[in-house]
């Protein structure tokens, strides 16, 4: 949680969750057109509308891969703090954007943003209010807002070093980012990109502000409730089966299962992506995948947690294979699970075994007839 600051008045925060309370969405979240209840954006989508935050278009969509733009998402930031007049002893000036007429929805909020120094435009006398926004600036918004939600934007170390992609963040907005994540706000993706210049659409802003207001108020009651639900992942060792219950909420999908995987053994059950064409499912391993023991301490977890501890290679990566089979192929009623590389060429084991997967056929539990001599 973000730490609040002492200063904030006690008055302040009640007055603004009521405001948020008192807001009204143009329509129910039971159902949009657009969105079903499984998909990860429900829930927020549901949020951000029943608190008058974000809205419907006339059809009663919320448009979740739509772009967002500057106006947009400043308009979102300044009603998720209940719309306020003007930060503490501010009043407002004449218009400061050419761009920003008294008329556009966003007008309030743009001036808001500028006297509280959240942005200062895209020059002295423009804001830019239809351009798309991405990642980094959005967040560079966010942090810059944080002290109007009463939180402190803190002094943490830099932990945005080990993202792949960490060289693509603006020096401008590295610490925000790295603010942001730190206390949870945001995140990177699991195959360690943190998508700095990736567009923000509806979907992404209604859980980032979500977030950001659940950090600040804990919004346990009022927030995202999805139904509790439970997997079953499979853990086999030369045929024998473990199976182990998983909570997940909302829909279940195989990065779920494979990260539930690697949480209950220790080891890496990496991967890039997934693709699911009719009953076919191929997993894409990523280059960090483990199919061996990473030292001793995994050989112990496994042996403690599991009751196995490995001293051979193709004894761990086939219970690695037919663990990934079972736990995806019964969960996700796929009958054919492919294991490929990233350029689907097949995972190439030669590195640690004279084995190799050619990526063409199908698994089916069977480690001998799937694996051919590599040359």
């Amino acid at each position: 949680m973000i730490a609040v600051k002492r200063y904030l008045k006690k008055q302040f925060v009640v007055a603004l969750i009521m405001a948020l309370c008192l807001l009204t969405g143009t329509a129910s979240a039971a159902g949009y057109p657009d969105l079903e209840e499984s998909d990860w954006a429900y829930n927020y989508a549901a949020y951000a509308v029943e608190k008058g935050i974000m809205e419907l278009d006339g059809n009663g969509c919320f448009n979740p891969g739509r772009e967002a733009s500057r106006g947009e998402f400043v308009l979102y930031l300044w009603r998720s703090l209940g719309c306020p007049e003007a930060p503490d002893g501010v009043i407002y000036s004449a218009p400061v954007f050419s761009d920003v007429n008294p008329g556009d929805p966003w007008f309030d909020a743009a001036e808001w943003a500028v006297q509280a120094g959240i942005t200062s435009g895209t020059s002295s006398t423009t804001f830019s209010p239809g351009l798309a926004l991405n990642r980094e600036q959005a967040f560079t918004f966010l942090y810059n807002a944080l002290p109007q939600f009463g939180a402190d934007q803190g002094n943490w170390d830099m932990a945005l070093t080990s993202f792949k992609d960490y060289g693509d963040v603006s020096s401008w907005a590295r610490v925000p980012l790295n603010a942001l994540y730190n206390v949870g706000i945001v995140s990177g993706t699991n195959d360690g990109y943190l998508m700095p210049l990736r567009e923000m659409n509806n979907a992404a802003v209604s859980a980032v502000l979500y977030n950001t207001l659940q950090s600040v108020y804990r919004l346990e009651e009022s927030g995202p409730q999805a139904p509790e639900q439970y997997a079953t992942l499979y853990f086999i060792v030369n045929g024998a089966e473990k199976t182990y219950e998983m909570r997940y909420y909302g829909k279940l999908t195989p990065e779920k299962l494979m990260d539930g995987l690697t949480a209950l053994t220790g080891l890496r059950f990496s991967y890039t992506s997934f693709d699911v064409v009719g009953d076919e499912l191929r997993v894409h391993w990523a280059e960090d995948a483990s199919f061996m023991p990473a030292g001793n301490a995994t050989d112990t977890f496994l042996e403690e947690k599991m009751g196995y501890r490995f001293f051979a290679v193709d004894s761990l990566t086939r219970c690695m294979l037919d663990s990934t089979w079972a736990t995806l192929s019964r969960n996700m009623e796929t009958p054919r699970i492919y294991f490929t590389g990233a350029d689907n060429s097949g995972l190439d084991l030669r590195e640690i075994m004279n084995w190799a997967i050619s990526g063409d056929e199908w698994y089916s539990g069977n480690f001998d007839d799937y694996y051919v001599a590599a040359g």
